[in-house]
């Protein structure tokens, strides 16, 4: 059997319905993980969380539009009089125009605490500290925190050293499973 966690969650949250889904979905991934839930004052570890969207920011982004070729008929007249039709191909074209959007970074850090010092001497020891944070244009944190869920616990507990940029897809099945 795996170590015993007490997920904390902040009992002065602005929206305490939302803070409790979010507790409920750590508890799933660290079953996952094969940890055990357990009650406060069983537990080894307590994880603790907290969580942000951060202030809405527009940036400017290079985008290039594509004018496509296009043919245009033209009437000629001839040094004899005589009318003719001729057609013009015109090249297309790539026109580079700046374009703004609002983009927000949601952040959320995850830390694991020595559970058992804390309950003796109220000593607060952070035995591991996760964090992730991305940039997306959605500004629903409910979504959000799903893919910040699923890259922190993709190395819970590691030591990575360095911070890391993963990858992720809004089709992956293991994503997919913490919004239901």
């Amino acid at each position: 059997m795996g170590a015993s966690f007490c997920v904390i969650e902040n009992r002065n949250a602005q929206n305490p319905l939302f803070e409790a889904e979010i507790k409920s979905k750590i508890e799933k991934l660290l079953r996952l993980k094969g940890y055990n839930i357990v009650a406060y004052e069983q537990a080894e570890f307590y994880l603790s969380f907290n969580y942000s969207m951060g202030q809405a920011r527009v940036v400017t982004e290079i985008v290039p539009f594509y004018n496509p070729s296009e043919t245009a008929t033209i009437q000629t007249v001839s040094s004899t009089g005589k009318s003719r039709t001729s057609y013009v191909t015109y090249s297309g074209s790539t026109t580079y125009l700046p374009q703004k959007f609002t983009v927000y970074t949601p952040t959320l850090v995850l830390e694991a605490l020595d559970a058992k010092l804390l309950r003796s001497t109220k000593e607060e020891k952070k035995l591991w500290i996760g964090e992730a944070a991305y940039t997306t244009s959605e500004p629903n944190l409910r979504d959000t925190v799903n893919y910040l869920l699923f890259v922190t616990f993709e190395h819970f507990g590691e030591n990575t050293r360095k911070s890391m940029t993963i990858n992720v897809s809004g089709s992956n099945p293991k994503v997919k499973d913490l919004m239901q």
